[in-house]
């Protein structure tokens, strides 16, 4: 109605300034004053009928959206574009995303970050900047298969958002490096992936107050009292019941504070609480040195239960855990046989392998082994057919026995 009613005043008002200026200069001479009720009545038409066709397809393609599927969104990275992830090179590098469960991979959105490029190969109107990329899915984080291939990719896509023709089981994404522009590092603002959820549950909130400024009404803070298990919630507003065209999404939250509205007018407001249906994934099972000793002690080691480290350990590392980080300034000492996955010795950090014992590796998720820092072997280090040993950056490798073999492993730049 407000919107009709502009369009009358506009229209009116356009006729009447027409009227006087004839008026003015030729006294209605030769003009029949129904030419004037006529335009005003074509004008009103013309211009109402663009604006009710263009809104009628505004809202046919609003409620379009609003009917589509709903879908759960896991990501890897904090929402933050002020940060990102980054290797330490442009080479081969991939990152891991565990969803903690099985899902239905229907989409994916991949945002690429700028770390140590050089200005000249990227900047500049004739430079082809493109990215290069390989997405695969796995359910065990061992067999891998390729669902998005972009290794051959020409595009500029920073901010590149896929939809797959056919959705993907998955518990585990891994995004791989093929080519980073300006000889930068690879940097990832944030990996985001959709899916379905059919467990999840979107329940209006009746229960909601908005406070606004009174003397800055850009102002607005909503607070709601959120119903049980809900992950979070969608805050729509707009300028009538109908037009709640702008929205926020929070996650464990009861409140939001809005600044960007129009100072002196109304706005409408709805709260949508909403429930994955998917329990949150806390990775539990990650051991990590809290001081040096013998691997087989418990007092070397602190693991992280999900809420909180227990100091010592309950338990010592084994191929069955989470991350195993020793950590810098820690030296542990491997005195019997034993298995592990995900070990990573971290720069400064110092693994020996005594004689006549074996440190077997077994062909896990992610990386079996990543040296940063020492490995003094002594006895025997074996990995699986297929595994991943990487020495990078500071990663030294000191083989301190004759004979004996050498591990099978990727060195980077850097490591010895």
């Amino acid at each position: 109605i407000r919107d009709v009613m502009n369009i009358v005043k506009a229209t009116v008002l356009s006729s009447l300034f027409i009227i006087a200026v004839i008026l003015m200069f030729y006294r209605f001479k030769d003009y029949s004053r129904t030419v004037f009720i006529v335009d005003w009545l074509l004008t009103l038409i013309l211009i109402g009928g663009v604006r009710l066709m263009l809104r009628s397809l505004r809202e046919y393609l609003e409620n379009y959206r609003r009917d589509g599927k709903r879908v759960i969104i896991i990501g890897a990275g904090d929402a933050d574009a002020r940060t990102y992830w980054s290797a330490q090179t442009g080479g081969s590098e991939w990152l891991l995303l565990d969803l903690g469960v099985e899902c239905s991979v229907e989409a994916v959105q991949v945002n690429f970050a700028e770390q140590g490029t050089t200005p000249a190969l990227v900047r500049g109107r004739d430079v082809h900047l493109y990215e290069q990329y390989l997405l695969e899915g796995s359910t065990d984080g061992i067999q891998w298969n390729t669902f998005v291939d972009k290794s051959q990719n020409q595009e500029d896509v920073p901010h590149d958002y896929i939809e797959l023709s056919q959705a993907v089981q998955a518990r585990y994404i891994r995004l791989t490096n093929i080519f980073t522009p300006g000889n930068g590092n690879f940097a990832i603002r944030g990996l985001r992936v959709f899916g379905n959820s059919e467990q999840a549950v979107i329940t209006p909130v009746a229960d909601f107050t908005v406070g606004r400024d009174e003397a800055d009404g850009r102002d607005a803070v909503i607070r709601w009292t959120p119903p049980d298990d809900a992950d979070g919630a969608v805050i729509l507003y707009g300028v009538a019941p109908d037009k709640l065209y702008n929205n926020y999404m929070v996650y464990d939250a009861d409140s939001v504070a809005i600044h960007s509205l129009n100072h002196g007018v109304d706005y409408f407001f709805e709260v949508k609480a909403f429930d994955s249906g998917t329990e949150y994934f806390t990775p539990t099972g990650e051991f990590r040195s809290q001081q040096s000793g013998d691997w087989h002690e418990l007092s070397t080691w602190t693991l992280y239960d999900g809420e909180q480290w227990q100091t010592p350990a309950p338990r010592v590392p084994s191929e069955t855990e989470g991350v195993i980080t020793i950590m810098n300034a820690d030296t542990v000492t491997i005195s019997q046989s034993c298995t592990a996955d995900q070990l990573h010795v971290a720069s400064g950090g110092v693994l020996i392998i005594e004689p006549g014992v074996t440190l077997s590796l077994v062909h896990g998720i992610g990386a079996d082994l990543m040296v940063e820092g020492d490995v003094i072997n002594r006895g025997t280090l074996l990995g699986e057919d297929g595994g991943i040993l990487n020495f990078t950056g500071t990663g030294r490798y000191i083989h301190q026995q004759d004979g004996g073999q050498l591990p099978s492993a990727t060195w980077r730049k850097g490591s010895t």
